[in-house]
């Protein structure tokens, strides 16, 4: 996949009660790639030595090979977190450094904000969570590499076609 199949429409950058955000500028189907980030590799020890300390901390994937961490490029640091409310999904291609965000299984409505979740261990306090789980619409897997992709249909956007399997998964822990 690269960046000129994804449909650069399908959301806007808005402001919301979790301040700056993604906000879908239509209804999006379920399991549609929404944004492809390009990233940028952040070496272990540039990492352990300068980046931790920086405000970059807070906007960094872990890269699935060797410990090092990814600074997602395009959209992708704009997804906001919500522990109730996930309605993205991303995966990592660490070989081709990007990161592809692709909607649940449910279809997101027009102006509804695309939210990722960040993991468990949060350095703000999550409003979201109001003391309970994540949003029993989503199921976690046990690999970042299986899962929710090997069931995914890429669909155009403009299709009215539903997908028939049901079941989400979790996406992966941000850094």
């Amino acid at each position: 996949m690269t960046l000129d199949q994804v449909d650069n429409h399908l959301f806007r950058i808005g402001e919301g009660p979790k301040g700056r955000g993604l906000f879908a500028t239509q209804e999006i189907p379920p399991r549609t790639l929404v944004h492809v980030a390009p990233c940028i590799r952040v070496d272990k020890h540039e990492y352990d030595v300068h980046v931790q300390y920086s405000i970059f901390e807070h906007y960094l994937f872990n890269d699935t090979h060797g410990g090092h961490k990814l600074l997602a490029l395009g959209y992708g640091s704009l997804f906001n977190h919500s522990s109730r409310k996930t309605n993205m999904d991303y995966r990592i291609d660490s070989e081709k450094l990007q990161i592809l965000y692709f909607s649940g299984h449910k279809r997101i409505a027009k102006e509804e904000e695309l939210c990722i979740y960040y993991g468990k261990d949060l350095w703000f306090d999550d409003e979201s969570a109001n003391g309970s789980n994540r949003d029993t619409n989503e199921q976690s897997s046990s690999s970042d590499d299986e899962g929710f992709l090997d069931r995914i249909e890429i669909v155009d956007s403009d299709a009215d076609d539903d997908c028939a399997n049901e079941d989400g998964n979790q996406p992966a822990e941000n850094g």
